[in-house]
């Protein structure tokens, strides 16, 4: 918001902004109960009441998971284009489409993410069996004990002993942005990323991943467009976003032929599914 910064515990300005004023977004996926979606509304209206203003009637509103990074490429790409908008979390993707009337054309949520690829599936015993924790676990205790960086190892070890892989996992990737790892200045040796991209195994569970959920979006597309739906077509881009939509960067998407070979494959999973050129 704009205006005077206004509360019941300061009256200073504060950077121009008005607390009550203050508008929150938040999101949500297609996947969760309603009963789940009702409870975390209430406790963020409480929350609102308490902590900014009475006004969340107005000024508190959510919107489904996927649609928020279509407000954003909405810019980027214009309008009268197709897009497909895929959010990788870690227990649910969200997916919306927008037709060639800029109009919502669909959007859906499958409880298929980051979890299934680094997380346990059905296994009681976790973090002992995992194939990515026994890989790299050995790698990156050895780099940090050369560095001198114990105290990281034994909160990894403490993480290692809840059996959870997926978390297990989620913080080798945070390691190279850990405060000590920075200060002993041994970033490069750290850098999960850059391990699974040097890996061919890494890189072919990826591909598995990532044609997955193409292979389930082209199916769907093309049952919309069976259903006689004429303003839903093959996308002519498709956005990711969340924190399961790094994983991609495996495949060498940030390099510009690491993205034109993945554009490619995609278009030839959709085509071998509409069994048709993609236009």
């Amino acid at each position: 918001g704009t205006g005077d910064w206004s509360s019941d515990v300061c009256s200073s300005d504060l950077e121009g902004g008005n607390l009550p004023s203050t508008r929150i977004v938040w999101f949500y996926p297609t996947s969760m109960s309603m009963n789940q979606l009702n409870i975390i509304s209430n406790i963020w209206n409480q929350l609102y009441s308490y902590y900014i203003g009475p006004n969340a009637n107005t000024l508190l509103s959510s919107i489904p998971e996927s649609i928020a990074p279509y407000t954003y490429y909405q810019g980027k790409f214009g309008a009268g284009v197709n897009v497909l908008t895929i959010d990788i979390g870690g227990g649910t993707s969200d997916a919306y489409i927008v037709d060639n009337n800029a109009k919502p054309a669909f959007i859906t949520s499958f409880r298929f993410a980051a979890n299934s690829l680094f997380g346990d599936a059905f296994k009681r015993a976790g973090a002992d069996t995992n194939g990515f924790v026994k890989k790299f676990k050995p790698m990156m205790e050895q780099a940090l004990n050369a560095n001198g960086l114990a105290v990281v190892t034994n909160v990894l070890s403490e993480v290692e002993r809840s059996q959870i892989s997926a978390d297990y996992i989620s913080l080798l990737f945070t390691l190279k942005e850990n405060s000590d790892v920075i200060l002993k200045g041994c970033q490069d040796n750290l850098d999960f990323m850059k391990m699974l991209q040097k890996e061919e195994g890494a890189k072919t569970l990826m591909l598995i991943f990532y044609a997955a959920i193409i292979y389930h979006m082209a199916v769907f597309i093309k049952a919309k467009i069976n259903e006689g739906n004429s303003n839903v077509r093959e996308p002519e881009f498709i956005a990711f976003s969340g924190n399961g939509s790094k994983l991609l960067n495996i495949l060498g998407v940030d390099t510009p032929v690491g993205a034109t070979m993945l554009s490619e494959y995609t278009k030839k999973m959709f085509e071998k599914v509409m069994d048709s050129d993609y236009p």
